[in-house]
């Protein structure tokens, strides 16, 4: 008997393989076994955000960095990949993970290859006008219509000729958007939105979760499947909350750090670090949604009075650790005029600091600070990590 307890405390914890978090509006956290899991609907378990763990994570495709791009749809919503192909009106568009999708033209807002624009000569793309528009990597700016994709290329309609643009030829390419229809309202399935692994983000009606993914129906016909290895998170969109990331400041203060004179102006980047615009991360975890910073950085938002609480995380990106300095800085959340939260001294390289809810009852500003500790400020490159307004009931 003692041998056999003996050995079983030696042995540790076991692994109980995959897991899903389902987190309350409030922020409580229920973990249970990814292998049965099943839900059509997470408000049916008290939950409105469901996230995946112990899966290993995706790997980007071998070989196609030239075709790295970002697409943005007419909806709002993001797919960031690797596009090479096509068929007739439909755009194909690779994805960590072995996962393509396919988006019609009528979805599709732009395609920039961002792999392009690093390094390159070629002008930043930046349509005017009506109509589709094309550009070329050599920096022609090409009006028209774009007639469809193949796996050779655009088809695209000039003023003077009709031809197929290769798609090593291709930097960008800009869609006209001719109104096309909103998501169906009738729908009783779950509103949600999806935020993938690589920076992609998706909008539609939740059909399930369970053991192989999310499937998600973001158009009339078969549902999308998306592998549970490349979910970053799972969220019902039902206006009980917001991403602050998602909501303009009405002011983003001080954006020179060192001082005007040297040029160096550091804007907020929405759910990207603010120095590199690489992922968010934090000792190594990558975040979806938040604010890259620089400190030091105050960032105001006006607010209605309808708010109950502010959830968020906070800490010292990653990119920091490439340079020779970590950074340190505190954190600093007021409510109009007043302080709510202030954070000790922290620095780079440690795990990301979850804040305790700050009241907002009644809130009509609420300040976000970064302040600047006193080393040197050139790796303060700190991020607000997945701040969320919780309505009030």
């Amino acid at each position: 008997m003692w041998c056999s307890l003996l050995l079983l405390l030696a042995s540790g914890p076991q692994d109980s393989g995959p897991t899903v978090e389902l987190e309350s509006l409030a922020g409580a956290i229920e973990t249970r076994p990814l292998a049965d899991f099943h839900v059509s609907d997470p408000r049916e378990q008290d939950a409105h955000f469901v996230r995946f763990r112990g899966l290993e994570p995706p790997r980007p495709p071998v070989g196609l960095d030239d075709h790295a791009a970002l697409v943005t749809l007419h909806s709002g919503d993001r797919v960031r990949g690797w596009v090479r192909s096509g068929a007739g009106e439909r755009l194909v568009v690779e994805l960590v993970g072995r996962l393509s999708i396919e988006l019609s033209a009528d979805e599709v807002r732009s395609v920039v290859f961002t792999s392009r624009l690093r390094g390159g000569s070629a002008p930043r793309p930046d349509p005017s006008g009506h109509g589709d528009w094309l550009y070329r990597r050599n920096g022609d700016a090409v009006p028209g219509l774009i007639n469809g994709f193949s796996d050779e290329g655009v088809d695209f309609e000039g003023k003077r000729d009709s031809r197929t643009y290769p798609w090593r030829d291709v930097l960008a390419i800009f869609i006209e958007d001719l109104g096309e229809p909103g998501e169906a309202q009738d729908d009783a399935r779950a509103p949600v939105f999806v935020d993938l692994a690589g920076g992609s983000r998706l909008r539609g009606r939740l059909v399930e979760i369970d053991s192989r993914g999310c499937s998600l129906a973001v158009r009339p016909g078969e549902p999308l499947l998306l592998p549970a290895a490349g979910v970053l998170e799972v969220a019902v969109r039902d206006g009980s909350f917001a991403y602050l990331s998602d909501i303009a400041p009405a002011d983003r203060g001080p954006e020179s750090p060192f001082g005007d004179d040297l040029g160096m102006v550091y804007a907020p980047r929405v759910d990207r670090a603010v120095v590199s615009a690489g992922p968010l991360r934090v000792a190594g975890r990558t975040w979806a949604r938040g604010l890259g910073v620089h400190a030091p950085s105050r960032l105001t938002w006006a607010l209605d009075g309808e708010w109950s609480q502010l959830r968020t995380w906070a800490g010292i990106d990653d990119e920091a650790l490439e340079i020779a300095r970590t950074g340190s800085v505190r954190f600093l959340v007021e409510v109009d005029g007043e302080e709510r939260f202030a954070s000790m001294v922290r620095h780079g390289g440690e795990p990301a600091l979850e804040l305790p809810p700050v009241d907002l009852s009644g809130a009509r500003e609420l300040v976000l600070e970064v302040d600047a500790a006193s080393d040197h400020w050139v790796a303060d490159r700190a991020d607000w990590l997945r701040p969320i307004l919780v309505r009030a009931p």
